[in-house]
């Protein structure tokens, strides 16, 4: 049976339409074959500029016979397949003429709506990446209106969020009956996941309160009780006799989110080997070549010791002995750097002064510590996480920076841990930040391997560099339950001494 087509379901057309940057027009056959029974329920100032506001003018498209896939002769049956078969179709091109002497080549297609109605659009392909652009901006509302196997379009009241309108793939996707829907009192709230809901209420507050169109990505509950994705598009509208609404799309992202979720699992497998491997070199540079080592400064002791030993021979051998003594602490600072045992030990505090002291002895660069009082335990995973990330700033600090000290934060909160590392320097080059945005890997791999570790954890990172300076902040959830240990740390500095290795 035909769904019932008033002046409401035109206004909600209209209201879309003339946001778009695109042209587009929208055709109801009421189910006849007979074209001259159709209506033009809706045509934006672009659409009309390019064919017209008649029927007949849209059924008279000059298309171009040169770039044409479908015969022109066939547009009134091209309209007619796109919405019995509910699948797109192209018509082909028309050229149209943007100044004088210059005219843009728009391929023109007919996308299936409800209540019997056809979308004709018109999109310039003379500039492809410019159109790739403006056909992602207008996503959200071409989403809703190209294939609606693909989404769920509702209409609700913007104060209490009963729904008013629901397409029938609500139905087929979450498997609640259109009635339900809306009769149901709070069926968004009893139906989004709990822990969504809030983020869901407020975003469609702002939308209610003029703040725009909002998207976010939300939980709702199936019938059987399973969790789907949804990407949300809502924004408020006028209805002709002047209710405002609120009119949203949700689109099913579930697929998407289950590759995320395979991908951050894949990537925290790859850290926690990598932290296994550190953690095995690290215990074998101590337990092998550091005991070793030390056996043979014992035994070249041994042998300065023998009568029998000439002066001459103990001054080369205490020159053997120094180098075994450079070679130890050059041992002991490498297996510290691949994994400190202190922070198995002790946890994350204790472990980030001790090395910010071995920093400064190394690298004459000083580091002011700003630590909790009362040392906290947090799950072995984030502890290790923040302390790569703030081995990895001080190394640019280091290297990229030409500062001569740095900040470093470390505050605890009731649902979070921040981690704040700053210098004076000279600063990221914005290329770089724009990189690590986009994934890139010329943004270097230590700044990817800091996104890829808190991603992991769910928290954020930030970077701002100005030409003065570096602040990379970090935030993650602080899951594991809290266990307090003895030793408490402060606020201090730890002073450089240049010149020492």
């Amino acid at each position: 049976m035909a769904q019932r087509f008033g002046a409401s379901q035109a206004n909600f057309y209209k209201q879309f339409l003339k946001d778009l940057p695109l042209g587009m027009a929208v055709l109801r056959l009421n189910g006849s074959r007979v074209s001259k029974n159709w209506e033009l329920v809706a045509s934006n100032s672009k659409a009309s500029r390019l064919a017209g506001d008649s029927v007949e003018s849209f059924l008279n498209l000059p298309i171009s016979e040169h770039y044409a896939r479908e015969n022109p002769e066939r547009i009134e049956e091209i309209y007619r397949e796109a919405m019995e078969s509910r699948h797109s179709r192209v018509l082909g091109h028309i050229r149209s003429e943007t100044k004088p002497g210059a005219s843009a080549m728009l391929a023109v297609s007919a996308h299936p709506l409800d209540w019997n109605c056809v979308a004709i659009l018109f999109e310039d392909v003379s500039e492809l990446n410019q159109t790739t652009r403006r056909l992602l901006d207008t996503e959200s509302l071409l989403d809703q209106m190209c294939d609606s196997t693909q989404a769920i379009l509702w209409r609700a009241d913007p104060v209490t969020l009963e729904f008013t309108r629901v397409t029938k793939e609500a139905r087929d996707i979450l498997g609640f009956w259109i009635e339900r829907w809306q009769s149901e009192i709070d069926f968004f709230r009893k139906h989004a996941h709990p822990d969504d809901w809030e983020l869901v209420r407020q975003s469609c507050a702002l939308a209610a309160g003029d703040g725009g169109k909002q998207q976010f990505d939300a939980r709702m509950i199936q019938a059987d009780g399973n969790a789907r994705w949804f990407h949300f598009y809502v924004k408020k509208i006028t209805l002709t006799s002047g209710r405002e609404q609120l009119a949203g799309v949700m689109v099913d992202i579930t697929e998407r989110k289950r590759v995320e979720e395979a991908a951050r699992n894949l990537s925290g497998r790859v850290i926690r080997a990598q932290e296994d491997e550190r953690r095995r070199i690290s215990r074998d540079l101590h337990d092998s070549i550091g005991q070793h080592l030390t056996g043979l400064k014992c035994a070249i002791g041994g042998i300065m010791r023998d009568e029998d030993c000439t002066g001459s021979l103990r001054e080369k051998l205490r020159d053997c002995v120094e180098s075994l003594r450079a070679c130890m602490e050059e041992t002991r600072s490498i297996s510290q750097t691949l994994h400190p045992p202190i922070l198995d030990l002790l946890g994350l505090a204790p472990t980030l002064r001790s090395y910010a002291d071995g920093f400064s002895r190394r690298t004459g660069i000083r580091v002011d510590l700003e630590l909790p009082e009362g040392e906290l335990r947090l799950d072995p995973t984030h502890e290790v996480a923040l302390f790569r990330v703030a081995q990895e700033c001080l190394t640019n600090v280091q290297r990229h920076s030409h500062a001569s000290s740095a900040r470093l934060l470390l505050a605890y909160g009731a649902r979070a841990v921040v981690l704040e590392v700053e210098d004076q320097g000279v600063g990221i080059a914005g290329d770089l930040l724009e990189g690590l945005g986009s994934g890139k890997a010329e943004s270097g791999i230590g700044l990817l391997g800091m996104r890829e570790r808190i991603n992991e954890l769910k928290g954020k990172l930030q970077i701002h560099s100005n030409g003065r300076g570096t602040k990379v902040r970090v935030e993650i959830p602080r899951y594991a339950a809290p266990v307090s240990i003895s030793n408490a740390g402060s606020s201090q500095t730890v002073a450089a001494t240049r010149g020492n290795s």
